[in-house]
């Protein structure tokens, strides 16, 4: 008789916490050239909603981190961040609504990485690092794409 084995759920967590900044890596880059590049929409609506899946279902992962803010930090700053490439994509394919949604994202992402940078100077804890990185890079980059429209934003 053999013995079925079913998978555990925290171990599965784990191992995808460990490859995810590889996967997070070349989400990231293929996003990058196809926006570069110009490349088709449907190529482009492809690879922003991976990236912007991508960074949502990471907030689900198992990370080690001792602070509750932190674990909150970083929680919102995966949920900004999949709000502002989704902006992006919007943005690219000419789509109303970008600006608010970017405009939203980018001040969630900001608060989060205050929050990460003061927990990282406090507690000295390389977890945070990814994070930190992660948001600067979509921040500067969204902010490069997102600043020339913002003239246009209505509040």
């Amino acid at each position: 008789m053999t013995e079925q084995k079913t998978p555990d759920p925290a171990r599965f967590g784990k191992m995808l916490a460990a490859h995810s900044p590889k996967a997070e890596l070349v989400l990231s880059a293929l996003a990058l050239a196809a926006w570069m590049l110009g490349a088709h929409p449907e190529a482009m609506t492809i690879t922003f909603t991976v990236l912007a899946g991508f960074y949502f279902l990471s907030t689900f992962l198992i990370i080690e981190l001792d602070e509750v803010f932190g674990h909150v930090a970083v929680k919102i700053s995966g949920f900004s961040s999949a709000v502002c490439v989704i902006a992006l994509l919007f943005k690219t394919l000419s789509m109303e609504g970008y600006q608010q949604m970017m405009l939203i994202g980018l001040l969630s992402v900001v608060a989060a990485l205050v929050v990460m940078v003061g927990l990282f100077l406090k507690s000295q804890n390389k977890t945070y690092i990814r994070f930190i990185i992660r948001s600067l890079a979509l921040t500067g980059f969204s902010l490069y794409v997102f600043l020339p429209d913002l003239k246009e934003l209505n509040l």
